[in-house]
């Protein structure tokens, strides 16, 4: 017999492993009573469902299944009070197989496919690649995170069924994604009423008051937005960034996606306290 085919209620002799332990048991038909082995007890709460291995303790509010006893017995966790019942009634426990590689597998040309991109613009403008594991050779999707001069401040590894997983070592080097694009931002600039406006100077964040946030929610809500956390939402940081640079939000509206998305992300982090 293996794990696999395990039926608790068939498999455990629940009137005699209770029994073992609980003082005082008296069994009428299925059910049992007796002293509770987790305190001092002198009024039989202890109450056991034999069929079923279930037990409760009426002075104490506690109860739980003949896994839980175990566990709460030997002072373990219910995962290796389960490991100690298939022990002890001799059923083997298999060993847990291990997620082929090709399970895991991802890679730059599947995430195109489904989002139906280029994959040169992925590998050219976003600085995507395919990287494996050293261990298993799992092929991943490797997104970068480069600082605004280009270089990689860490990386996040892409599996299959949407898994993310840090590159090791991450803590606290993890920048804004898109930060790359805000040199290229200042370079190309942008037109609006007869100025070329190649940088965005948020140091006037700096100067915002609780004012300025009560007025960027009442913009959102007449524009009928509505959301639990504002802070969080593109308008709502381009309300605030056009307040910071006295501007009006006609000219963060006009803003590439790409632009616009590393500016929310910077005036998000101020907000948060992440600057």
């Amino acid at each position: 017999m293996n794990t696999a085919e395990v039926d608790l209620d068939r498999l455990v002799d629940y009137e005699r492993e209770y029994r073992s332990v609980v003082k005082r048991a008296q069994v009428t038909g299925d059910h049992m009573i007796g002293l509770c082995p987790f305190h001092d007890d002198s009024k039989n709460s202890f109450s056991v469902d034999l069929k079923t291995g279930r037990w409760h303790c009426f002075s104490e509010d506690i109860g739980g299944n003949y896994v839980d006893f175990v566990a709460k017995m030997n002072g373990i966790s219910t995962k290796d009070a389960y490991k100690r019942i298939m022990e002890d009634y001799h059923v083997e426990m298999p060993e847990k197989e291990k997620p082929a590689a090709s399970r895991r597998s991802y890679s730059m040309e599947q995430y195109a496919f489904e989002k139906r991109l280029p994959v040169e613009f992925l590998r050219d403008t976003c600085h995507i690649s395919n990287d494996k594991e050293r261990k298993d050779q799992t092929t991943y999707m490797k997104i970068p995170y480069l600082k605004e001069d280009g270089t990689e401040a860490t990386y996040r590894k892409r599996f299959a069924g949407k898994e993310f997983r840090w590159r090791y070592g991450s803590s606290g080097k993890i920048c804004l994604y898109g930060e790359w694009r805000l040199s290229q931002m200042r370079q190309s600039g942008y037109d609006f009423e007869g100025q070329k406006i190649c940088e965005i100077d948020l140091s006037g964040l700096d100067n915002l008051t609780a004012a300025d946030m009560i007025q960027a929610n009442k913009v959102l809500t007449n524009n009928g937005t509505v959301s639990v956390l504002p802070e969080t939402t593109l308008e709502y940081d381009l309300i605030i960034a056009a307040g910071a640079l006295k501007m009006p939000i006609e000219f963060f509206k006009q803003l590439k996606p790409k632009d616009a998305l590393a500016l929310k992300n910077r005036v998000t982090s101020f907000l948060f306290g992440e600057e």
